[in-house]
């Protein structure tokens, strides 16, 4: 789950567009189980835009 996570915001982070961030993890989380699911799909969005701010890349397989 949190690699479905990393793989959604490096989706936003690539995809230029008019969606804002937040909407985007708001959105995307509400369609996991409520929980463990979700808690693990922000914690791997998170850490994707966490990197990006960092200037780090996705390791291969978190890409």
């Amino acid at each position: 789950m949190i690699e479905r996570g990393v793989q959604c915001a490096q989706v936003w982070l690539d995809t230029p567009g008019e969606i804002p961030l937040w909407w985007e993890l708001a959105q995307t989380r509400k369609t996991f189980p409520v929980g463990d699911c979700q808690d693990a799909f922000e914690a791997g969005f998170l850490l994707r835009i966490q990197q990006r701010l960092s200037g780090v890349s996705p390791s291969p397989n978190q890409s």
